[in-house]
């Protein structure tokens, strides 16, 4: 569910610039794509780029001190909904950033993927209020934290 104008091309430039879009296709038709980032304050914030903001995120999940990637603008054309394809492009991009923890964000209304997210082991910290994205900024914060496979000698 996107709305005001979000994602716009200039998003996806950007993205394409600091090479950090990914995308699943089948010929020249895009199936899937999502992108990654690091940096909380900047993609949760952008307006105020408020510390404390971004510190009351990491209290509520309790993951200060982790290494942390964002996956954003995670979408699948709606002709391939259900089919596995958004599955697989999630699963090549955890494997990518193996060791971190995941954060995003998630409208509420959009129970589809709530639920998608929900069903590869992300968490529902619940409804976030103080996102700087315009008029809608109350959104479900959804995370995974990480599990270490543990230690073994070889």
């Amino acid at each position: 569910m996107w709305s005001h104008g979000y994602p716009d091309e200039s998003d996806f430039a950007e993205d394409i610039s600091n090479h950090c879009l990914y995308v699943l296709k089948e010929g020249s038709r895009v199936l899937a794509m999502g992108s990654v980032s690091h940096d909380v304050t900047a993609d949760f914030f952008p307006v105020s780029h408020s510390q404390r903001k971004t510190q009351d995120v990491l209290d509520k999940i309790s993951w200060a001190g982790e290494p942390l990637c964002l996956l954003n603008r995670f979408m699948v054309d709606p002709a391939f909904e259900g089919k596995g394809v958004s599955s697989e492009l999630l699963s090549y991009i955890e494997s990518l950033y193996k060791g971190s923890s995941w954060l995003l964000a998630a409208y509420s209304e959009n129970t589809r993927a709530v639920r998608f997210y929900e069903k590869h082991g992300f968490q529902n910290y619940g409804i976030y209020e103080d996102f700087e994205w315009g008029e809608v900024s109350t959104q479900f914060l959804i995370g995974k934290k990480y599990k270490r496979d543990g230690l073994c000698a070889l």
